[in-house]
Formats: structure tokens, sequence, C-alpha cells
């Protein structure tokens, strides 16, 4: 469907404060460009344009829809399935069917928003440069915030869950330490410079997730029979408790903040809708059957732990999974410090920077510089506040809410609402609205819970765990 850009370029456009990069709106020689008028189909494919100014201090497009679909599968299910047996427990059965399918499909729909406008600018590799082209310069500070702090909470969720899987097998180490512990294996793998490279290894962290929930799964009946599970209809622990169940849900599949990098390495970006389409469907499939028998057979007891994982047997039961839960969130986090301290470096480093195909030592010194900075932030911030529940459910109500529903749909209404049917545009208008209720009745959850898991866990650094 052919549309006309209002994103030509212009001699009087305001310079990109803190951009990650130039792209074709500040290039003369735009591939999009047609005798002064810009015209483009959002269904079409584009290639690595040969002017882009920045490409060669990123990575190139070399990776395939598939490989894109591992990495979106490994960061989705990796850290999103493990609250989901305790988000049945906190809604019931009939709401939190409904959410689940209702997010799935909405979270894919805004996906795709999202690949329409890495079509109309391909040389965008940030999210935040698309809240800049609708909502100037201050919405490039407020992108900015809600992408990286979120990213952020994505890597320190996954952080958290390595090192509580190592403390569940010795506990009597404090958790602090382990948090230095799976930090320091993050850094060590986010060596690898390119998301292509991470994705090699994506399937290794998918696969142990994978096996770790079917683990979990085949011994669910077994402690189910001596705790005295039961379930309900709809859930009976209070409307707090409830919005808390919804954002876990939330935050189970908002990706969206990883899906322009992932895009800007794609060899065909119209290709990202089959990886898109592929990852979110056996999320949903694996999220449904997670959630349903972690809730069916140990609902409302004390053996269901959130994260689920942590609901394993002793002994070696619970060494197998953990292990394998752990390398999958070690590799899901290198997803997002990957992202995070490219875009640190870019920005923090203006001077001196090195190309990506430069693998000299002094190139890679600086690489390890900058991700032993951010790797370290994380480290410093999981341990203030070391409580998964409550850490996820803010993340998901306070920022995933946004990227993932209101600002994807928000920005697709306004580049294409002259040329859509009205019932699309209906559509966005309904996730932009969505994502708004969302944001504030998550939120309020979230801060509650929030003030409950600090009251209750112990002080930053301690021994206690959250």
């Amino acid at each position: 469907m052919a549309t006309s850009s209002k994103h030509g370029s212009s001699k009087d456009e305001e310079p990109e404060i803190l951009a990650v990069l130039d792209d074709d709106c500040r290039r003369k020689d735009s591939s999009f460009q047609n005798n002064g008028d810009v015209q483009t189909s959002y269904s079409q494919d584009v290639q690595e344009d040969d002017n882009d100014p920045e490409k060669e201090y990123f990575p190139p497009r070399k990776m395939h829809w598939i490989q894109c679909a591992v990495l979106n599968a490994n960061v989705i299910v990796g850290v999103g399935v493990l609250p989901l047996p305790s988000a049945f427990e906190y809604l019931g059965w009939l709401p939190a069917i409904f959410l689940n399918t209702a997010v799935y499909m909405i979270t894919t729909i805004t996906g795709l928003y999202l690949m329409y406008m890495h079509q109309l600018f391909p040389t965008v590799r940030s999210y935040p440069i698309i809240f800049q082209k609708y909502l100037g310069k201050g919405g490039l500070l407020l992108g900015s915030f809600l992408v990286y702090t979120y990213m952020m909470f994505n890597m320190m969720s996954m952080m958290l869950t390595a090192a509580l899987s190592l403390s569940s097998m010795a506990p009597t180490v404090c958790l602090p330490i382990f948090i230095a512990v799976a930090a320091a294996i993050i850094y060590l793998v986010g060596q690898l410079r390119s998301l292509c490279g991470v994705s090699m290894v994506a399937s290794v962290g998918l696969s142990s997730i994978l096996v770790a929930m079917l683990l979990v799964m085949g011994y669910a009946p077994k402690l189910g029979q001596t705790g005295n599970s039961f379930t309900s209809l709809v859930g009976k622990y209070g409307f707090v408790t409830g919005v808390l169940g919804m954002d876990n849900l939330v935050f189970a599949y908002a990706i969206h903040i990883v899906l322009f990098p992932f895009m800007a390495e794609m060899k065909a970006i119209t290709d990202f809708k089959k990886a898109l389409w592929a990852s979110q469907t056996f999320a949903f499939l694996f999220y449904t059957s997670v959630g349903a028998v972690g809730y069916a057979y140990l609902g409302n007891t004390s053996l269901l732990q959130n994260p689920i994982s942590l609901s394993t047997p002793s002994g070696a039961p619970l060494y197998v999974v953990n292990i394998l839960v752990i390398i999958s969130m070690i590799i899901g986090a290198t997803t997002c410090q990957n992202i995070f301290t490219r875009y640190t470096q870019y920005y923090l480093q203006r001077c001196g920077r090195r190309k990506f195909r430069d693998t000299s030592l002094v190139n890679r010194a600086w690489w390890a510089l900058w991700s032993f900075v951010v790797v370290a932030l994380g480290y410093v911030i999981t341990s203030l506040i070391p409580f998964f529940g409550a850490l996820v459910g803010t993340a998901a109500a306070l920022i995933a809410s946004n990227t993932t529903f209101t600002f994807p749909s928000l920005f697709y209404y306004l580049q294409f609402r002259k040329e859509i049917p009205v019932w699309k545009s209906l559509v966005a208008l309904f996730i932009v609205l969505f994502g708004l209720v969302l944001t504030v009745l998550g939120g309020y959850g979230a801060i509650y819970s929030m003030v409950q898991a600090i009251e209750q866990g112990g002080t930053p650094f301690s021994c206690s765990q959250g």
C-alpha cells in the first residue's frame, strides 16, 4: 500500500541531539526520494543503503529471518515464561487466558507497526529515533529514557533470575555474590559484538529454557498431589494482585525495544514478518502450556514460586533445571547487554570511535570497557532491588506498556491514517488507549508491590532474598 512520507530531507531540519545515527531523512540522496516527492510502500523490501554514513560503525545485514526468530524467541521466552504460572494464579483461568491471548495478538500487531516504520526509515537502528521523528527533541529524550531503561530492566531481570537459580542450589551464600557471578558471565559472553553472532548461541539458550520448563511441568503433578492445590475461574487475591498478574503477562511479550536493532541486521526487512509471527506464536503456545500446567497443579500453594523454576523438587532435579535456566538467562541478558553497550559507546565515545570491522586490540578494548560499564551498572541496580516479581511488574507497567502498545500504535496512526481503512485507524487508537490504561492500573499495582517487597525483603546488598 503506497503512502506519502512526510519525512523527506529538509535543509531546515534541526540536528538530532543524542541521535544514534543519521538516517534517510537527513541525506540528500535518500533512496526514497524521487524528484522531491517521497513515495514508500510499507510492504516493499529495503536493502542496505551504501550512502548510510553510519553503517561502518554497526554490524552489517547478515542475519537470516530464522536467526532473528530465534533471537526473538530467546528474549521473549527466556525470562518471560518464568512468572506465567503466578500470573495465572493471580488472575484465575478466564482473565489469564483472555489476557494472554489478547496480549499475544496486540503485541504481534504493534511489532508489525514497527516493521513498517523501519521500512520507511531503513537506516534507523534505534527505536528512540522514531520517537524523535514524530514527537521532536522531547520525544527523542522520552524514547531514549523509556527504551534504554527498560532494556536495562530486562538485563537485570535475567541477571537476577540467574542469581536466584544459583542461590537455590547454595542457599548459604549471599545473593549479591551470585548476582556478581551472573554479571561476570554475562560480561564475558557479551564480548560477541554483533547480534548475528549472539544468535548463534541464542538457540542454546532457547533450548535450555524449553527443557527446563518441560522438567518443571513434569514434576508439577507429583508435587501438586501433596500440596492440596486448587484453581478458580477468577483470581481471589484482590485488585492489586490481579494487576500484578496482568503486568507479568505484558512483560512476557514486551520485546519491542530490541526489534529495531534486530531488523537492522536482517538481510531482508520484509522477512521480519515471518520471524515475528513464528516467535510470537511459539511463545504464546509455550506460555499457555506452562502457565496452565503450573497453575493447575501448584496453584494457591506455597509450592508455586515466582520464578516457576524454583518450584522444582530439591536434589538433582533442582540442579538440572536451574543450570538450564542459568544458561538461558545469561544468553538472553547478553542480547540486551550487546544492544545497550553499542549505544552507550555511540553516545559517550563520540571521539575516536572505531568501525565495526576494526578488530584491533584497541577497538576490542573499548568495547570491553563500555560493556563493563553497562554490566556493572546492572549489577548495582539489581542488588538494590532483588525482588523478581516486583521488578518485572514495575518494568512492565511503567515502561513496557508504553513502548509495546502506546507509542508503536500512535506512530503508525500518525504516519498512515490517511492511507489505511478506518477500521485499521480505530484498531491503532484502541491499542493506544489500551496501553495508557495498562500504564495507570499497572503502575499503581507495581509501585504497591515494590513497597511491600522492600518492606519484607531486607536491605540492599544484604543476604536477604526478596
